[in-house]
């Protein structure tokens, strides 16, 4: 048996591991460490607050509890990327295609974007007073309200698509979903690359304040 497959694991498998914690787990833990280190120098993970082996530790800890799928640490490490430096890769950005008749409008695509950006920037601002206190809970607020600032710009740009077919019940419940489905977009654009991961409260609950007002602060445009 090569060594790769002896290295892989499967989705159960690893959740199972997981869940039991112990000596099995403390390898999984010990296997995206060594593929975390051999990636990113010592800057880039205190970039994303990691000063130390402990705080890695707890880092991945945190992720893989997220419920992350994890095949072998370094497939884990390259696509998760974005949790140990400051600096996510940005992908090609690839619109839902729920939102796609939305945002085609350009001038308007960036004037909700910002409208998202600034709302989210305000809310997280408390966190940085107090870390431990931007739980998922406290995020799922700051979303709502985010996606309450963001609904009134679709309501006020948009009237005529919100009930135009083929969308379904009021305006304003379409505005909500749309404003959300907006503000999910864009936040797991900025935040991370473009990736799939755990959910963005838990994402950003993770990566904690001062890195999520970091990368929100840099999203100057979309291009």
């Amino acid at each position: 048996m090569s060594l790769r497959k002896l290295s892989y694991l499967q989705k159960l498998h690893a959740n199972s591991r997981v869940a039991a914690g112990g000596d099995l787990y403390d390898d999984l833990i010990e296997r995206t460490q060594n593929a975390v280190s051999r990636a990113f120098s010592k800057a880039d993970l205190a970039s994303v607050g990691l000063q130390t082996d402990e705080d890695l530790k707890s880092r991945i800890d945190q992720i893989l509890k997220a419920g992350v799928v994890w095949e072998n640490a370094t497939t884990f490490v390259s696509r998760h990327a974005y949790f140990f430096s400051s600096a996510p890769r940005l992908l090609q950005e690839t619109v839902p295609k729920k939102l796609k008749t939305l945002l085609s409008d350009p001038h308007f695509k960036v004037s909700l974007a910002e409208t998202i950006r600034t709302q989210m920037l305000s809310h997280l601002a408390p966190f940085e007073q107090d870390p431990a206190s931007m739980t998922n809970i406290a995020l799922t607020a700051a979303v709502e309200a985010t996606s309450h600032a963001a609904t009134k710009a679709i309501s006020k740009a948009k009237p005529d698509l919100l009930l135009a077919p083929p969308a379904s019940g009021d305006a304003e419940s379409n505005a909500n979903k749309l404003a959300y489905g907006c503000v999910m977009h864009f936040l797991r654009l900025w935040i991370t690359g473009g990736h799939g991961g755990p959910s963005m409260a838990a994402t950003m609950a993770i990566l904690g304040p001062y890195v999520c007002r970091q990368r929100l602060s840099e999203q100057k445009s979309l291009d």
